[in-house]
This record gives structure tokens, sequence and C-alpha cells, in this order.
């Protein structure tokens, strides 16, 4: 018992010791940064005792790959209808109504509402980078016979 309340007294003032210390290890140090050399690097190694000094050249490393070209923001599309309808994007079923924020690329799409017993409710909207479209007044009509 005594062991056992030594041990986790020990934990508890590890923690603590951690929690307060002000070094973190998982943050990085802005002081101290990688460069890559932009020569070969040269460096003196004996293969064998008796024999003279080879200088050895490194290779450097391949030339940084070029960022990717910018993204275009994403859109997004807020979708609502009374009664509740199956939603598709461009062809895609997204599912029920409501949803809320669908990522979609900036753009016309197109939007097709369908419930079995109500008239298909079809729209085109355009969503703008980083913005979002609201359509939230969306009424579907019962078929009558």
């Amino acid at each position: 018992m005594v062991v056992a309340a030594c041990v986790a007294i020990a934990l508890i003032v590890t923690c603590l010791e951690l929690l307060t210390s002000r070094e973190r290890m998982w943050e990085p140090d802005d002081r101290v940064g990688w460069v890559p050399p932009t020569e070969p690097e040269l460096v003196r190694s004996r293969v064998v005792p008796s024999e003279p000094e080879q200088i050895v050249a490194r290779a450097t490393p391949p030339p940084a790959t070029p960022p990717p070209p910018a993204r275009r923001r994403t859109g997004y599309l807020s979708i609502n209808s009374s009664p509740w309808a199956e939603l598709s994007v461009d062809g895609r079923m997204v599912g029920s109504t409501p949803q809320v924020r669908i990522r979609v690329t900036p753009g016309r799409h197109r939007l097709v509402l369908e419930r079995e017993g109500f008239q298909t409710h079809r729209a085109w909207v355009n969503v703008p980078a980083g913005g979002t479209v609201r359509l939230t007044d969306i009424t579907l009509a019962e078929i009558t016979r």
C-alpha cells in the first residue's frame, strides 16, 4: 500500500513538473533552422590506413519541389426544403435535407431535390469562392392525382 502511494505521488509530481516546465519539446525553435547546402560538402575519410586520404563529395539534396498550384477556395451550400427531400448536387447524391455546409468548388452547380409523391425541384446556383449559398425556402408541391 505504501509503495503504491509513493508511486502515485511520484507520478503526480512528474506530471506537474512536465506541465509547468517552460521548455516545450513539441514546439519548434525558431532560432534553429535547417538550410540545404548549396554546394557539395567535402568529407575527408580514410578507406585503409596505409592509403592516402580520399576526398569524397556528398551529393546535394534534390531541388525542392515547387509548391502546388494555388487551390481555389471552396464554397459551401446549405439547403433545406419542406417537406424533406433527397438532395443531389451535380448528379451526386448528398443526402436528405436539411444539408448544412456542403463543400463545393466555386462556380455553377445543379441542384435536384426529389421525394416520392412530390414534384421534383431543380435549380442552378452560383457559389462564390469562400462564400455560402443558403436555400432554405424550397417547398415541394404535392402531386395530386
